[in-house]
């Protein structure tokens, strides 16, 4: 692959840029490349600041001088003495990854999530307002680290611009209806601003909505409180729907030329979004319906499936943007050839169809996309090991938070599993189709070769969301008469607006319904 693509677009209205071309690594034995031009030594700086927070937070753990109260029962069972060399592993990233960082409440964690996430994605507004383009800056991610170098240790730094998604848009975006295919740079612009604007709404809406759902949340008083939480529940419903609608409507008009694996992905997502906002409420529904430890029940499985929805529609503002924060920065030290097919930014910036075009980038578009995958996985994991703590447990909730364990357990060894063979596909398919350019090799084998990185992508898009959401889709409808009523997903969702936590007196005419 070439690098020297020309920048310009003939959609964009632009003249025909120089043709750019993609900066050579960045060589730590190299004083002008880690500090007197390009700030490397930001790198070290990260490195250095993660060993010390991982070595701290994991010292606290094996010594027990801090206990450890938020965790009474880990994924794993470390007591078991003889285990094999994968669970041993899987053993091991638990200690180090998970369990360190274990919160000891839903509210505070869903705030530092919300804090995180709305600082990193506001900027992209920031840049589109003063600097007329879509891009996904890092100053609040790199900036910190610039700053150190600069002031600390008198380097360089590194460019703040991680992936750009157009060139300048001079225009103010229209309202409706959205240009035509053929004004590439409209559509961004149409797009992209109706997404960020329903997305920061739903990060905010969601945040209050989990963040009050607690004793004393809206209110000191029990009723006033519930009632609150069931008003407000029906906007953050309302707003979650919108915002997956949003995403739907991205994927199919794809606006940034997105690879056809990358969309059937984007779809896969949207139908685990569709689903656990299905699921938060119908528990949400039945908690209202019930008494007692059945109550109880409900009402955790509710708790637990609007946390996941609110972790897996809120990847765009936080887990995608620190995956490719992480890509970027290691592209930075890899050779042209393979940053391009890890730094989904630079190959958005040097591709052969201009700036923000992603027509051949879809490969580090998929690994940026099973990073952000498994980070949301990683928070979905601390939310079970949290809930494992709570000692008045109803029985069936203990159940409930064991059957989860278990199924997200086996969803991180798929992860860990599937993943490296991914990576290294991706990772060897230039070098693969250079090889078959030259060799004799019949037809189908070559064919299979050539197409080897797209069916890992294919493979790994199936087995993490489609495959999950259709074994839990059959399970419910097979075996469990209660879901037999919720078949249609925006017509169950849409239904219960009304009836979302209805009045202590609707109860029974929710049970004649």
């Amino acid at each position: 692959m070439a690098f020297g693509f020309g920048a310009g677009s003939p959609d964009s209205g632009m003249a025909e840029a120089e043709p750019l071309m993609i900066p050579p690594a960045i060589k730590l034995t190299s004083r002008d490349d880690m500090c007197d031009e390009r700030g490397g030594i930001t790198f070290i700086i990260l490195i250095a600041i993660l060993v010390l927070y991982l070595a701290t937070r994991y010292h606290i753990l094996i010594s027990g001088s801090v206990p450890l109260k938020n965790v009474t029962s880990p994924l794993y069972d470390h007591d078991k003495p003889k285990q094999s060399t994968f669970r041993r592993f899987m053993l091991t990233l638990e200690k180090i990854f998970v369990l360190p960082f274990v919160p000891s409440e839903l509210d505070s964690f869903v705030m530092w999530m919300f804090m995180w996430f709305i600082a990193i994605t506001i900027p992209m507004a920031v840049t589109r307002y003063y600097e007329s383009r879509w891009a996904h800056d890092l100053i609040t991610l790199q900036g910190p680290l610039n700053l150190i170098s600069y002031y600390v240790f008198g380097c360089g730094s590194l460019d703040l611009t991680a992936i750009p998604y157009s060139e300048v848009v001079e225009e103010a975006p229209p309202r409706f209806p959205p240009p035509p295919k053929s004004d590439k740079w409209g559509r961004i612009d149409y797009f992209f601003c109706y997404h960020l604007g329903i997305g920061i709404m739903w990060l905010i809406v969601g945040f209050i909505q989990i963040y009050k759902a607690k004793a004393g949340g809206w209110s000191l008083f029990h009723k006033t409180n519930w009632k609150a939480h069931r008003v407000f529940g029906r906007v953050a419903i309302l707003i979650v729907c919108a915002h997956i609608f949003m995403m739907a409507i991205m994927t199919r008009e794809n606006p940034v030329n997105q690879h056809p694996i990358i969309l059937f992905g984007y779809g896969g997502m949207i139908l685990r979004a569709l689903s656990n906002v299905r699921q938060g409420v119908k528990y949400a529904r039945l908690t209202a319906k019930s008494n007692g430890d059945e109550k109880s029940c409900y009402k955790k499985k509710h708790e637990m499936y609007m946390f996941f929805v609110y972790a897996r529609t809120t990847v765009g503002s936080g887990t995608i943007r620190v995956a490719a924060w992480a890509l970027w920065f290691v592209g930075q030290f890899l050779s042209p050839e393979t940053r391009v097919l890890v730094d989904r930014g630079a190959c958005q910036t040097y591709a052969e169809q201009g700036i923000g075009d992603a027509t051949d980038c879809w490969k580090p578009v998929y690994i940026n996309l099973m990073f952000t995958d498994l980070n949301v996985l990683w928070m979905e994991l601390l939310f079970v090991a949290m809930e494992n703590n709570m000692k008045d447990l109803a029985a069936c909730n203990r159940k409930l938070m064991e059957a989860e364990k278990k199924k997200k357990r086996a969803a991180l060894e798929q992860q860990v599993i599937i993943i490296v063979p991914s990576i290294l596909l991706v990772l060897a398919d230039p070098h693969i189709e250079r090889w078959l350019e030259s060799s004799s090799l019949p037809y189908f084998l070559v064919l299979v070769l050539e197409n080897l990185a797209e069916f890992s992508a294919f493979l790994w898009w199936f087995i993490v969301h489609y495959s999950d959401d259709l074994r839990d889709f059959l399970h419910e409808h097979v075996h469990d008469p209660i879901d037999r009523t919720y078949t249609n997903t925006a017509k169950g969702v849409f239904k219960s607006l009304y009836l979302l936590h209805p009045e202590e007196g609707d109860v029974e005419h929710v049970k004649e319904e």
